[in-house]
């Protein structure tokens, strides 16, 4: 192995970084200029991407990593790193990537360093630096044991943990790995089938409260090696890797055995979004399960069903968490009996019954149509406003395409749909994740003879390339009966534009109060507007921009009250939370007060108090939560005027 520096100097960066979206989509950003195979991606909480491949080097592959900053700015040179050298023989197999909580990229494959093939994990960081290693001064990652296709995830109290599939007994692995990237156990632990003699593979992990986890795994339902459909499991285990419970099956259904499925957690709360052939049927359905933290399926042996049609079949079902609904959104592809004219589902499920809230059917997005629209997305994305961004890909013009609809189905975009990948060849190896309101598409695909990575970028307000215009802040005040909002503004290079300020009663239906064109220059000064026309009750501001080409883009809202006096609780932010990140507790104020914000545990046992000074107008209070474990919390806050609401706050 030849040994690879993956610490970049400031100044090699800091000369090599300009913004790199463009608004051109038959052209895009190449993230390398090295031949790419097998692109995974993830995001970063300030919009960035992480991007992962393999290049190819003789008969074997390298182990490239890329990032892109929420501008597209390459921030590891003009290429990426080359994580390792060491021999990935002539097939790159599965492997699976993630960022962390503190936004280090993880990512776990399998490379040759003896005679058989072994997992392996690195963890890198926003600069480039390579910070678990085997060898002291290799940057070489972390060797975790034989076997194939390692999956990674970040426990509630910091560990990692990581599974893969052991090629030696045909079983599932496991290690647990601490922050600093000591290997907690000396060996791997090992998970049995629930059928002596069956090959379990396919480990999917989710971290639980208190260090827990569970691993979702497939089960083949013939014998050791055979190629057969499976079963689904899960398994939940405590932060010493001790198997807690052994759940019975998922689904009594079967299930693709080469595949992953979309799984997440909400505290102890697993949900898995599948697609299996039912008995008798001879076709693909679409269900999400939930499994709950004692191993138990409060929505049934199956689960919800995606819809209750029985003609067409469902194939790849994408699920997201939307937590201020406490529901489960899913995407599916739809195609008919001869798989030859596709179409793009969505549903909604409460997530405490699994009840279906979208009818029986689901809503159509796109008709089943010999476009071959399908959904073949990493993951999808909320974005601030509420509404839901995915992309998906057409094999008749090659195009990629991005959409957003709101929690009906109703698409919220004027045109629809936008192109993200414009070119006319063919795409594959298709990646898309949305983070801080922005949406990056990553694929393969061949020009001129080379096959590279190819990136572009989407904002939630619907706009390719980067933002003409960007908000720093926007704060507001209560000043007796007036209220005082501020911001600030940033753009492009000679771009105008017009702000609206923007007020509402219920935080949904919102009426234009002020606005103001403004040059380039005008736009880079603070602003302020006094508003003495107060609604009763909570007033919800906002702030539109719009750029000379007519694109719009929102701030988030700020909240203010009427009353002369008192305060209350607009909500907490964001909710679920972890103990890494910071939580806001937001409330209005009528005028200044000293609180104190009570955290209970949910049966009201006190757990923190804390002393803080509000300003009349709007606060953004940091919990401390670093001091809680992974749970159910409830949150006030106490004045001399009394108590305000109380708040339910989930800490991962």
């Amino acid at each position: 192995m030849k040994k690879i520096l993956t610490i970049f100097l400031c100044s090699f960066l800091c000369s090599t970084a300009f913004a790199q979206w463009t608004s051109d989509t038959s052209v895009n950003l190449a993230a390398s200029s090295y031949t790419s195979s097998v692109i995974l991606t993830s995001p970063t909480s300030t919009g960035g991407t992480y991007i992962s491949m393999y290049k190819p080097n003789g008969s074997n592959f390298d182990m490239v990593v890329q990032y892109l900053d929420k501008n597209g700015n390459k921030q590891f040179g003009a290429d990426g790193i080359i994580l390792t050298s060491y021999p990935a023989n002539s097939a790159t197999y599965v492997y699976n990537v993630m960022t962390d909580a503190q936004d280090n990229f993880i990512v776990a494959f399998q490379d040759q360093r003896s005679a058989s093939f072994s997992a392996v994990a690195y963890k890198i960081n926003s600069s480039g630096q390579s910070l678990w290693e085997t060898t002291p001064g290799t940057g070489d990652g972390l060797l975790l044991g034989v076997g194939l296709a390692p999956y990674p995830c970040q426990l509630s109290n910091g560990d990692y943990v990581f599974a893969w599939n052991n090629t030696n007994n045909n079983k599932i692995d496991y290690m647990k790995v601490t922050a600093a990237g000591t290997l907690a156990w000396g060996a791997a632990l090992e998970i049995n089938p629930i059928i002596t003699g069956r090959t379990i593979s396919r480990p999917q992990l989710v971290a639980h409260s208190s260090g827990k986890w569970g691993m979702v795994f497939q089960q083949r339902n013939g014998t050791v090696g055979s190629p057969t459909p499976t079963t689904l499991y899960e398994e939940q285990f405590d932060s010493d890797g001790n198997i807690l419970w052994t759940s019975s099956a998922l689904s009594n259904y079967v299930t693709a055995s080469v595949r992953y499925y979309s799984v997440l957690s909400v505290g102890d709360v697993t949900y898995i979004g599948y697609y299996a052939n039912p008995a008798a049927q001879n076709r693909f359905d679409g269900f999400v399960q939930r499994v709950d933290g004692d191993g138990s399926l409060p929505w049934g042996i199956n689960g919800s069903d995606f819809s209750t049609e029985q003609v067409n079949y469902e194939m790849v079902i994408n699920i997201v968490y939307n937590a201020a609904m406490n529901e489960v959104w899913a995407v599916e592809s739809y195609t008919d009996i001869n798989q030859i004219t596709y179409g793009i589902y969505f549903q909604r499920f409460d997530g405490a019954t699994g009840t279906r809230l979208l009818t029986d059917n689901a809503q159509q997005l796109f008709a089943l149509s010999s476009n071959r629209e399908q959904t073949w997305p990493t993951s999808m994305g909320i974005c601030n406003d509420g509404g839901l961004m995915f992309m998906y890909y057409s094999d008749v013009d090659n195009f990629i395409y991005a959409t957003k609809v709101d929690l009906n189905g109703s698409f919220l975009w004027p045109n629809i749909r936008l192109i993200l990948g414009g070119s006319s060849n063919t795409k594959g190896r298709y990646n898309f994740s949305v983070a801080a309101d922005i949406g990056v598409a990553v694929w393969q695909e061949t020009r001129l003879g080379v096959t590279l990575a190819y990136a572009q970028d989407v904002s939630c307000p619907g706009i390719v390339g980067i933002l003409p215009i960007r908000y720093e802040y926007f704060t507001g005040i209560k000043n007796g009966n007036v209220h005082i909002l501020n911001w600030k503004v940033s753009a492009e290079s000679n771009v105008n534009g017009t702000l609206v300020l923007q007020q509402s009663a219920d935080a949904r239906h919102f009426t234009d109060i002020y606005s103001v064109k403004a040059t380039a220059t005008q736009l880079l000064q603070p602003f302020s507007y006094s508003n003495t026309k107060i609604l009763n009750g909570i007033n919800y501001y906002r702030l539109k921009m719009i750029d000379e080409n007519g694109f719009i883009t929102y701030t988030s809202i700020v909240a203010l009250t009427s009353a002369a006096t008192g305060l209350d609780v607009i909500n907490i932010t964001p909710n679920p939370s972890s103990i890494t990140g910071v939580t806001l507790f937001n409330i209005t104020a009528a005028e200044p007060a000293k609180m104190q914000v009570v955290i209970t545990d949910i049966t009201g046992r006190l757990i923190n108090v804390q002393q803080v000074s509000i300003i009349s107008g709007y606060n953004a209070i940091p919990l401390q939560t670093k001091i809680l474990l992974p749970g159910t919390y409830l949150v006030y806050g106490i004045t001399t005027l009394g108590r305000t609401r109380v708040q339910q706050l989930v800490i991962q």
